[in-house]
């Protein structure tokens, strides 16, 4: 299910829906997906950021998928405890 919400996000960027394609990945790092890692969301959301002039949201997009990530490889262990202790949308 998870990755149909990647696919839409990547339509939604062809078609120039920016703020659309940003939303559906807000709705990948909900709770009900806390069990799934899509770190194409974080792709999507960056470019998306990127095309509505919002740097520095772009820059912390990239910054958690730096935090879940190790050398291309999830760290499965914190990639949760990082989605309980701050979620993405909490200002920084």
């Amino acid at each position: 299910m998870g990755a149909s919400f990647d696919r839409t996000g990547l339509t939604q960027l062809a078609s120039d829906d920016f703020a659309g394609a940003i939303g559906n990945m807000y709705s990948l790092h909900s709770p009900y997906f806390k069990a799934v890692y899509q770190p194409e969301s974080f792709v999507v959301r960056t470019i998306g950021y990127l095309n509505i002039c919002q740097y520095g949201d772009a820059y912390k997009s990239l910054t958690w998928l730096e935090r879940i990530t190790v050398s291309g490889t999830p760290r499965r262990a914190t990639i949760s405890a990082i989605k309980v202790r701050a979620p993405m949308s909490t200002p920084v």
